[in-house]
């Protein structure tokens, strides 16, 4: 990484405490248009005793497991003009 790069990294880091290395690494591409990698932006934190924030998975229990896998097995065989109706509910600002 670049000098410009890190200082940039920084900046971001130092006003938005609570976000990933993922997002920190997207905000990155935006301003300097240069891809850095998640692994990359983690250890650049580090080295200077910062760090982001660790991505949380929250684990299903047994019920929302069944849930999920009740609806895929329902839905995986949708064609694109089945979703159709519902492309605005899950994208709203599409429509």
């Amino acid at each position: 990484m670049t000098t410009r790069k890190d200082h940039h990294l920084f900046i971001f880091e130092s006003r938005n405490r609570d976000v990933t290395s993922s997002k920190l690494s997207r905000e990155l591409f935006v301003a300097t248009r240069t891809l850095s990698f998640r692994g990359t932006v983690s250890r650049r934190l580090h080295e200077r005793s910062l760090s982001a924030r660790p991505v949380i998975r929250v684990s299903l229990s047994s019920t929302n497991r069944s849930v999920h896998l009740k609806w895929f097995r329902n839905y995986k065989y949708w064609i694109m003009d089945q979703w159709r109706p519902f492309a605005s509910l899950m994208n709203p600002g599409s429509a």
